[in-house]
C-alpha cells in the first residue's frame, strides 16, 4: 500500500514539474525488442520534433545498464494524442520518481506498453 501511494504521490508531483534534463533531437530509434520485459531505470528523456506542420514530437528514452547507458529507445506515439501524453506521463514520473521500469509491448519495435516499479 505504501508504493502505490509512493507511485500516486510521484505521478502527482510529476504532473507539476518536469524532467531536469530531457534532450531535443530526432526520435528514430527501433529498437524495443531488445529491452523488452527487462527492468531498468531511465537515465534520459529525449524529445525529437518529427511532423511539425502537425505539432506531433516524438520521444525516445535511455536506460541505466549498469555503469553505462542503454542506446536510445523509440515510444510508440507523439506527445500530441492522448495515449503519447499519457505514455510520456508515465516515463517523465520513472525518471523523476527513480523508479524501475519494464518494457511490456512492443509495436513496430517502438514501445508501446510498459509498466513501472519502485523498488
Amino acid at each position: 500500500m505504501k508504493k502505490k501511494i509512493a507511485l500516486l504521490t510521484c505521478l502527482l508531483i510529476s504532473s507539476f514539474s518536469m524532467a531536469n534534463q530531457i534532450n531535443i533531437n530526432k526520435a528514430f530509434s527501433d529498437n524495443c525488442s531488445t529491452y523488452l520485459n527487462k527492468e531498468k531505470r531511465i537515465s534520459t528523456i529525449t524529445l525529437g520534433e518529427q511532423d511539425v506542420n502537425n505539432k506531433r514530437a516524438f520521444f525516445t528514452i535511455t536506460l541505466r545498464d549498469g555503469d553505462t547507458n542503454t542506446k536510445e529507445i523509440s515510444v510508440l506515439e507523439s506527445v500530441g494524442n492522448d495515449y503519447g501524453k499519457a505514455m510520456f506521463q508515465l516515463m517523465n514520473t520513472a525518471y523523476l520518481s527513480n523508479s524501475n521500469i519494464k518494457i511490456t509491448g512492443c509495436l513496430t519495435n517502438k514501445i508501446s506498453a510498459a509498466s513501472i516499479s519502485y523498488k
